[in-house]
C-alpha cells in the first residue's frame, strides 16, 4: 500500500433515485445489476455513508462474498470512501487505562484492540464513545447498521483467534495448534483486561471484534511517521489475491479526504475486485491475520531444527542437504532456484489461482509447493549455526544418502503422527465440495479452513519427502 496518493479522477456519484448522473467528463456509467446478496441494503448503506461506488456485492464461485465491478474500467476509481465514513484509530496512542492490564504489545496490535473496542461500542449502541473521526452520531448509527447487515457474523470469522478448542483440534498440525494457543490466549487476555472491562461483551463478541479489526483494517503511514489504522466501509469487502494476480489497490488521498479503491490493470465487467493483503506471507500468517490459506503458497515453510532432529535420533548434516538442493535446482526446473526466485517461476506463479473460474491450478500449485519445500529444506543450513549441533562428516555418497534417509524418516514420522492422512483429507474435502454443488449444508467455515490448512501442510511435507528421494536417487546414479 502507498502511504498517500493524489490523482485527478472521475467521481462516480449515486443519487437517491439510484440512477447515475453524468460526471464532469460527461461519462455515464451503467446501472448496478441486481445481485442476490444484500443488494439493496448494500447500496442504501453506501449511499448513507456518502460513498461513491461502481461495484456490486456478490458471491464468487469459491463461495466467498466480495466486490464485483459494474463495468469494464481502465483507471477510474471503483470505490471512493470519505474518511469521515471510516473508523480510524491511531497506532501511536495508548489503550484504555487499566491497572490490571498485562497486555504489552506493539502499536499496531494496540490499534487492533482500540478498533475492536470501537466496533463493540457501535454494536452495543454506545454512541457517546463510539464515533467516527468527526464524532457524528449519525455515522455511529450507520456503522451499527453496517455491522448488523453486512459484516460477517462471529461463526463466519476464520482468523485463528476465532477458533474454540474443539474447532482448533481439527487443525491437527502441531505448528498450527501452537500458534492457535498463542492467538487464543492473547484474545482471552484482551477480552478480560480491555474489552469486557468496559463493555457487556462475551468472549465470542470480543473474538468477533478482534477478528474483524485484524482482518479488515488497513494501516497507513502519514507524514511525520504517524501511523493510523482505518476500517473503510465497502472497501473492506474486497478479497485477497497475490501481488501479481490482484487487479486493484487501496490508496489514501489525504488532500481529498478519502480512501480510493482503484484498478491496477483493466478490470472487466462483473470481474471480482481483488487486492493484495500482504506480499510473501506464509499460510500460517494468512490464517492468523485474515483467516484463509493459499494452496501451493510459495512463501510457506516447514521448520526443521537440527538439535531437535539429533535429539530424536535423526542425524542430519545440513551441508549435504544444501549442496544436493543446489545440484537438483540446476537439473530440475520445477524446483526453481532455491536461493532466489527466478523470473520463470515468478511468471508461472502469477496465475496460480484462477479466481474467475473459482478453482486452483493443481499443476502450478504443485510447482509453487515444490519450491516452498526446497526452501524449507535449505533453511536447515541457515538454522544449523544457531542450533550448534549439526552432524559433520565426510562429504561422501554414503553419508549423504544416510542424511537424506534420516530426514525423510523424520518427516514421515511427523505425517504418521497426525490423526488423518493426505488421502483421507483430500477425499473428505472432495466429498464436501461435491455436496456444496447440490446445495447440501457444509460444515462450519472454521472446520473447512482447518481441513484445507492441515491438508496443505501435509502436502508440503510430502513434497519435502519427494525432494529427498530425488536426492537419494541422484546419489545412486553417481555410484
Amino acid at each position: 500500500m502507498q502511504s498517500a496518493y493524489r490523482a485527478n479522477i472521475t467521481v462516480l456519484r449515486h443519487v437517491k433515485n439510484r440512477k447515475l448522473v453524468k460526471t464532469k467528463l460527461g461519462r455515464k456509467f451503467a446501472a448496478i445489476p441486481a445481485v442476490s446478496h444484500n443488494s439493496h441494503e448494500f447500496q442504501d448503506i453506501l449511499y448513507e455513508f456518502e460513498i461513491d461506488w461502481a461495484v456490486h456485492l456478490g458471491t464468487s464461485r469459491t463461495g466467498l462474498r466480495g466486490l464485483f465491478s459494474d463495468e469494464r474500467t481502465l483507471s477510474s476509481s471503483i470505490v471512493n470512501a470519505p474518511l469521515s465514513s471510516c473508523l480510524i484509530v491511531s497506532c501511536n496512542s495508548n489503550m484504555h487505562s487499566n491497572k490490571n492490564a498485562t497486555v504489552s504489545e506493539n502499536d499496531e496490535v494496540q490499534a487492533f484492540v482500540q478498533m475492536a473496542s470501537l466496533l463493540l461500542n457501535l454494536k452495543f449502541g454506545k454512541n457517546d464513545t463510539a464515533t467516527t473521526d468527526k464524532g457524528s452520531s449519525s455515522k455511529a448509527v450507520q456503522w451499527k447498521r453496517y455491522i448488523q447487515k453486512l459484516l460477517p457474523r462471529e461463526p463466519e470469522m476464520t482468523c485463528l483467534l476465532s477458533f474454540n478448542r474443539k474447532e482448533a483440534l481439527e487443525l491437527q498440525v502441531p505448528e498450527l495448534l501452537g500458534e492457535w494457543e498463542k492467538q487464543r490466549s492473547w484474545m482471552m487476555e484482551v477480552h478480560e483486561h480491555h474489552l469486557s472491562a468496559h463493555l457487556p461483551c462475551s468472549i465470542e463478541d470480543s473474538a468477533w471484534a478482534l477478528a474483524v479489526a485484524r482482518s479488515r483494517s488497513i494501516g497507513f503511514k502519514l507524514e511525520g511517521g504517524h501511523h493510523v489504522m482505518i476500517l473503510p466501509p465497502a472497501i473492506d469487502m474486497a478479497n485477497h489475491a497475490s501481488a501479481s494476480a490482484c487487479n486493484a489497490a487501496v490508496y489514501l488521498d489525504k488532500a481529498g479526504g478519502k480512501l480510493m479503491l482503484r484498478p491496477v490493470r483493466p478490470v472487466d465487467q462483473d470481474e471480482e475486485i481483488l487486492i493484495d493483503f500482504g506480499h510473501q506471507r506464509s499460510n500460517l500468517d494468512l490464517m492468523t491475520d485474515y483467516g484463509f490459506i493459499i494452496p501451493g503458497n510459495e512463501a510457506d515453510r516447514i521448520s526443521f531444527s537440527i538439535s531437535s532432529l539429533s535429539a530424536a535420533g535423526y542425524l542430519v548434516d545440513p551441508k549435504h542437504v544444501q549442496e544436493a538442493l543446489h545440484q537438483l535446482a540446476q537439473q530440475k526446473r520445477y524446483i526453481g532456484d532455491v536461493s532466489t526466485t527466478p523470473k520463470e517461476a515468478e511468471a508461472e506463479g502469477r496465475h496460480a489461482i484462477n479466481h474467475h473460474l473459482g478453482r486452483y491450478s493443481e499443476h502450478v500449485s504443485r510447482s509453487s509447493r515444490r519450491r516452498a519445500a526446497a526452501s524449507s529444506l535449505l533453511q536447515l543450513s541457515c538454522n544449523a549455526g544457531s542450533d550448534g549441533e549439526s552432524v559433520r562428516g565426510e562429504s561422501n555418497r554414503e553419508n549423504s544418502r544416510s542424511c537424506y534417509q534420516n530426514l525423510e524418516a523424520h518427516i514421515q514420522h511427523k505425517l504418521n503422527a497426525l490423526p488423518s492422512t493426505v488421502e483421507e483429507d483430500r477425499r473428505e474435502l472432495g466429498d464436501l465440495m461435491d455436496s456444496s454443488l447440490v446445495n447440501e449444508k457444509l460444515p462450519s467455515a472454521r472446520y473447512m479452513l482447518a481441513l484445507r490448512a492441515r491438508l496443505e501442510h501435509k502436502r508440503l511435507l510430502l513434497e519435502c519427502i519427494e525432494i529427498l528421494r530425488e536426492m537419494q536417487r541422484a546419489v545412486l546414479d553417481q555410484s
